[in-house]
């Protein structure tokens, strides 16, 4: 049988501070939501006629995430995104998607790359099933 129902009370669930699942708290961290060191991969889709670029989050919070990228974007853009939840992390028999809205809060100038804070706008979850489709229009 596939266990595949993460409802957003389970989402938001694996950032309380009693989840059994780790979370990052930081001395003098801006931030109000506690974050995961999660490491899932993410695609984001900018502009049509921009490639979509693929990362991997360096952590993830109810409220959004930060991951390296090859590709500069500017604060205040909007992008789409597809963040793949591994489904072993979730205790699922498959992976879950969240097609995400999101807006870059911050842009790090890194050696080789940006970091880029995303922030979430508005969130779907669905499968592994999910195609990788275009960019935003």
């Amino acid at each position: 049988m596939r266990r595949n129902a993460l409802s957003p009370e389970k989402f938001r669930g694996l950032f309380l501070k009693d989840s059994a699942t780790s979370a990052i708290a930081f001395p003098n961290d801006r931030r109000n939501r506690r974050r995961l060191a999660v490491h899932w991969p993410v695609r984001l889709f900018g502009r049509i006629g921009r490639k979509s670029v693929d990362s991997t989050t360096e952590n993830l919070s109810s409220e959004g995430f930060y991951c390296l990228s090859s590709i500069k974007f500017k604060t205040g853009e909007r992008l789409r995104c597809q963040i793949v939840m591994s489904a072993a992390t979730l205790g699922l028999d498959t992976p879950i998607v969240l097609e995400c809205h999101v807006t870059i809060r911050r842009v790090e100038h890194l050696e080789r790359c940006f970091g880029l804070g995303c922030h979430i706008e508005d969130y779907s979850v669905g499968d592994g099933s999910l195609p990788h489709s275009a960019a935003m229009p």
